[in-house]
């Protein structure tokens, strides 16, 4: 609804554990995978 936001660090936290980038969850105009966590795109 738009009333509130999370803390960065948890944002940090729910895309590290979806194995996704914050900018997937901050950003609306991009879609969450099919399915999370979602696999790694590079190895580190």
């Amino acid at each position: 609804m738009g009333k509130r936001e999370p803390p960065l660090r948890i944002l940090l936290r729910y895309a590290r554990v979806a194995n996704v980038g914050a900018d997937v969850l901050i950003d609306d105009d991009l879609d969450l995978p099919d399915k999370l966590p979602a696999k790694p795109k590079h190895r580190a």
